[in-house]
């Protein structure tokens, strides 16, 4: 796990820096720490979580690709595709219905302690990612992810979706939406 203690490029109100975390346990330098090492400032960063912005006023951003972490660090998160964020919400709302074909195909393809119930296949939402992912210096015309997308229509190589809204603040951009 990184800190970076560098200004994001804006401060808090008390212009105060934001603090930014990135787990990089997927990287090489992290795979010399032991699992346990990471797992404590894992709990760490967990127990100070529902006190951190009453006290400080301010945030942290935390950058991972494990979304086990994130589960348990986050109030909000932000799903980003090809460097947009194609799903924002509250973190137990994401994660109990997430809304955008991408965000359902991460959290079926995260790794879980439970197998999956007997009989049971994934539906077209939740079918594993195919293709490549494409460069984003050429990022495809309309949805960025339309062509790895199990349940694209034609509007989704056309035009960029729109982002919906729902009651609780969580966004989504899909044509699958409206």
């Amino acid at each position: 796990m990184g800190v970076c203690s560098e200004s994001v490029g804006q401060k808090t109100k008390s212009q105060r820096h934001v603090p930014m975390l990135f787990d990089d346990t997927d990287k090489e330098a992290a795979k010399a720490l032991r699992k346990s090492i990471v797992a404590q400032a894992q709990r760490s960063l967990a127990a100070v979580k529902p006190n951190f912005d009453s006290l400080t006023g301010a945030g942290v951003l935390f950058v991972s690709h494990d979304l086990r972490v994130v589960r348990h660090i986050a109030h909000r998160i932000a799903i980003m595709y090809l460097g947009r964020v194609v799903e924002l919400g509250p973190a137990k709302s994401v994660f109990a219905a997430p809304r955008h074909p991408y965000t359902r195909a991460l959290l079926h393809a995260a790794p879980t302690m439970e197998p999956p119930p007997e009989g049971v296949r994934p539906s077209a939402g939740q079918a594993a990612l195919i293709g490549e992912l494409p460069s984003p210096l050429a990022i495809p015309s309309g949805c960025p992810f339309h062509p790895r997308c199990p349940v694209a229509r034609p509007e989704c190589t056309r035009e960029v979706p729109r982002v919906h809204t729902t009651y609780d603040g969580h966004l989504a951009t899909c044509h699958l939406l409206h």
